[in-house]
């Protein structure tokens, strides 16, 4: 039976050196008490810490408004990838920052050279959207301290599996004292995984928010390293879902990287000629 969606999408919302060992451990090893709506920082000696990149609204209304953050990671040299709603509000420019807090800190900028949106997407507040991927390529190539990471297909699940979110966005919905803009991850359950979509269940309050949007849902590929399996895409609830007026504490949705991957591989190799991992 097909089902029916209430969709939360959160428009450019508030939504080391190399490693020397295999980060599997590091990945799960947090405990479910504490989230990216929750919060549990990111520290800087921790390899997570240099992962992801924040993707932020310099110039337009969202920023304006109060929120303009959403996250990314580089998946090349000089490629980040994120969310299409992220980088496509009217008369807007952005910027790439990194560090475990870039709006507090001395602020870390990486120069954008162009944004490359997938030509399918349309923005909605009714279904989930299958196409809510964009590529920015940077003005020369990262820092070194920023890891490249890999991309991987994830098949279908057998049972709920836990994979790891990690972004800037906010640590509690609502009215409660949050950190948005500052690094934290989280284990987080994926119950189903379909053609489009990875979706998880946060309604015990663990989960993605505002300003996760365009980051990594990452697993441990064959040799221990983060890969990418989806894009964090919005929160929702399936029609005769309990009514939470958080919404951050429904579900979530994950652009799957499967559905996806042809795209990729076909415009990196159109403005990069650095390789994908």
């Amino acid at each position: 039976m097909k089902k029916c969606f209430l969709i939360f999408l959160f428009l450019l919302s508030a939504c080391a050196p190399a490693l020397q060992e295999p980060v599997t451990e590091h990945l799960l090893q947090e405990d479910l008490d504490s989230a990216i709506v929750g919060g549990r920082r990111v520290r800087a000696n921790d390899p997570r810490a240099n992962w992801v990149v924040m993707v932020r609204g310099t110039k337009g209304f969202f920023l304006f408004k109060g929120s303009g953050i959403c996250t990314g990671a580089f998946i090349t040299e000089d490629i980040v990838l994120t969310a299409a709603h992220c980088v496509t509000e009217k008369g807007a420019t952005y910027e790439v920052a990194y560090g475990l807090s870039p709006l507090e800190e001395k602020r870390k900028v990486i120069k954008i050279d162009k944004v490359l949106v997938h030509e399918d997407y349309a923005p909605s507040t009714e279904s989930l959207n299958p196409n809510d991927i964009a590529l920015i390529k940077i003005r020369g190539t990262k820092p070194a301290r920023l890891k490249v990471l890999g991309l991987q297909v994830e098949p279908p699940l057998e049972q709920p599996t836990t994979f790891l979110a990690i972004g800037y966005g906010n640590t509690a919905a609502g009215p409660k004292i949050n950190e948005r803009g500052i690094l934290h991850s989280t284990p987080t359950i994926i119950t189903d995984i379909n053609d489009t979509h990875l979706i998880g269940n946060q309604r015990n309050g663990i989960g993605i928010c505002q300003g996760d949007s365009g980051g990594p849902l990452l697993k441990a590929d064959e040799k221990g390293e983060p890969a990418i399996i989806g894009i964090t895409h919005a929160t929702f609830r399936y029609k005769g879902d309990p009514v939470n007026s958080n919404e951050c504490y429904n579900r979530a949705a994950y652009v799957n990287i499967a559905h996806q991957m042809a795209w990729i591989q076909k415009n990196v190799a159109l403005i990069s000629d650095e390789p994908l991992k």
